[in-house]
């Protein structure tokens, strides 16, 4: 969770590798990488545990961007949800 007032930075490398998320009061580890030319996918943890998976697409035109999520909430119930995003 990042705190009202701060900002939250990463910079991404698309090499898997887990990388401390700066500016939470989390310890939240987030990797990136590509699958393959039109796939990626990002993987979060906090305090070690797995949180959070997200699976993009991007069409072959470059004009849609699907995301499919899989979250862990508070809980420890997995939220499953699609996001599709068209370039207009």
């Amino acid at each position: 969770m990042v705190p009202a007032g701060r900002i939250n930075e990463l910079s991404v490398t698309f090499d898997g590798k887990l990388r401390l998320v700066t500016g939470t009061t989390l310890e939240v580890k987030r990797a990136f990488r590509w699958l393959d030319k039109n796939h990626c996918e990002r993987f979060d943890t906090v305090a070690g545990k797995p949180t959070l998976t997200r699976q993009h697409t991007l069409s072959d035109d470059g004009r849609t961007w699907t995301g499919v999520y899989s979250d862990t909430d508070a809980h420890g119930q997995v939220i499953r949800h699609v996001r599709v995003y068209d370039r207009h």
